[in-house]
């Protein structure tokens, strides 16, 4: 992993995601849909399709699974 805030993927401990996005993507894993994410938190749909662009930007990935896999990834090496 490259260490650059320059876009590249950066180092996992490195990565401090927010309480809020690892709850938007806990229910990302259960939804896949972020209408119904964003009505089930009382916020607007952009506001989910922000948080998951800002989340896919601090890792230097393109698709939200990317994120998905990393989180759990990291969640197993924890245990």
């Amino acid at each position: 992993m490259r260490n650059d805030n320059k876009g590249g993927r950066l180092n996992e401990k490195e990565v401090p995601f927010t309480e809020r996005q690892l709850l938007i993507m806990k229910l990302w894993e259960e939804l896949e849909n972020t209408e119904e994410i964003a009505l089930k938190l009382g916020v607007s749909v952009n506001t989910i399709v922000t948080h998951l662009r800002r989340m896919r930007k601090k890792l230097g990935v393109k698709r939200t699974f990317e994120v998905y896999k990393y989180i759990k990834e990291r969640e197993e090496g924890e245990k």
